[in-house]
């Protein structure tokens, strides 16, 4: 029936090929070998071909100690590997938060001390905390995410910290909001208060070219080129003020001072 004729055909397929059988494997020909043995033969002869090569037995537990007085017990090797990548992953993170804790720190050391629109110290600021806030709130600080200025949640007039960072006032034009790369690429920033301004909306009014600021130079922060340090109209008639009463200070200490030596010298 069927089954005689595809034998037929295949018998035909192998006489065509030249070949008499699929006997070689690896590279060896056995053919010889199955002219005179059966093939289990030719597997015993293939085994034996194998010597050390055949594949050793490979154990999946491991005697570890238990302690605890429980002696030696038998763990699975693939529990032993996840459990030090397990520990690996945990002294991974433990770094991660070290590392962190580290970035933090040297942030806030390249921060000021004082708020800068109250002036106020670590201990809190000078003015009132707002209603709307409760003291302790009020004092907690914000660093600038760009600068060294640093706020208290109560002069920033915010309830919570922004999730994405602070940016303290300086960054933006206080009368038209704009930044420097929208205002023409220029931004004024005052050395002694908060604020900032562009030229277009400061005009005509007079400021205090300022070179540079040390105390942020000794921080490690460079203004960008699109900023320049000044003193606003109202720091800057408040240096002049401040300078004034210290020069009238020292003349009054020096004309005291030379009346009370020219006493002395009468009396002498």
């Amino acid at each position: 029936g069927a089954q005689a004729e595809g034998a037929a055909a295949l018998a035909r397929a192998v006489e065509g090929s030249g070949n008499r059988g699929h006997y070689k494997w690896e590279g060896v020909d056995y053919t010889e070998i199955k002219a005179t043995n059966d093939k289990l033969n030719i597997a015993d002869y293939w085994v034996s071909q194998l010597g050390d090569r055949r594949r050793e037995r490979v154990a999946t537990v491991e005697m570890i100690d238990a302690g605890a007085g429980l002696g030696m017990q038998a763990v699975s090797r693939i529990s032993i590997m996840e459990a030090k990548e397990a520990e690996d992953r945990d002294r991974r993170a433990a770094a991660a938060r070290d590392v962190a804790r580290l970035k933090a720190a040297d942030r806030a050391a390249r921060h000021e001390v004082s708020c800068c629109a109250c002036g106020g110290g670590p201990d809190g600021c000078v003015k009132p905390p707002p209603a709307f806030l409760a003291p302790d709130v009020a004092a907690e600080r914000l660093r600038c995410r760009n600068c060294p200025r640093i706020m208290s949640l109560g002069c920033a007039r915010l309830v919570i910290r922004p999730r994405m960072g602070w940016q303290c006032p300086q960054h933006h034009c206080r009368s038209c909001n704009r930044t420097a790369s929208e205002a023409g690429g220029l931004m004024f920033r005052c050395v002694d208060c908060p604020i900032a301004f562009c030229a277009e909306c400061n005009g005509e009014a007079p400021f205090d070219a300022v070179e540079s600021n040390p105390e942020w130079e000794d921080m490690g922060f460079y203004l960008p080129k699109s900023f320049e340090y000044v003193r606003c109209t109202d720091c800057y008639k408040v240096r002049l003020e401040r300078e004034a009463e210290e020069k009238e200070k020292a003349e009054a200490e020096r004309a005291e001072a030379a009346a009370a030596a020219a006493a002395a010298a009468v009396k002498a």
